[in-house]
């Protein structure tokens, strides 16, 4: 990259306004300066002063509705995205604590002796033990 497409480079970044605005000040600032001069990047800095001064000068140019258009997009695309990132965040939340929640293995009562696991699928209700029972119980207060 030689100097004056460096310094362009530079002049570009500087400038905050839509891409069809840019092209166009960039194309007229280059036809008509960049294309006279010849040079590093430090001579074209010497010569038409700092990168980021040429860029406050062409956006004085430019018309402050079209400025506040592009603004006024640019928030409400980054809040859209915020949304959906958001959005998706909280799908995954919910999804992951359902099946943490879910793959938790507790037992439940149903009536003096019958425990039913719902770690298992069964369909009839599963008879046990008062020792096994009480094993349970220990197991599901840990």
């Amino acid at each position: 990259m030689n100097g004056s497409q460096a310094y362009l480079s530079a002049v570009e970044h500087g400038l905050d306004c839509p891409r069809r605005q840019k092209r166009l000040l960039l194309q007229k600032f280059s036809d008509s300066t960049l294309s006279e001069l010849n040079g590093s990047y430090d001579e074209l800095c010497a010569q038409l002063g700092q990168p980021e001064e040429v860029a406050e000068a062409l956006m004085e140019c430019v018309d402050p509705e079209v400025l506040c258009k592009s603004k006024r997009k640019k928030k409400i695309i980054i809040g859209i995205s915020i949304g959906v990132v958001m959005a998706v965040l909280v799908t995954a939340i919910v999804i992951l604590g359902h099946y943490y929640f879910r793959a938790r293995p507790y037992v439940e009562v149903d009536g003096p002796f019958t425990v039913i696991l719902t770690e298992e699928e069964t369909s009839q209700p599963v008879e046990i033990s008062d020792e096994a029972f009480n094993a349970l119980i220990k197991r599901a207060k840990k």
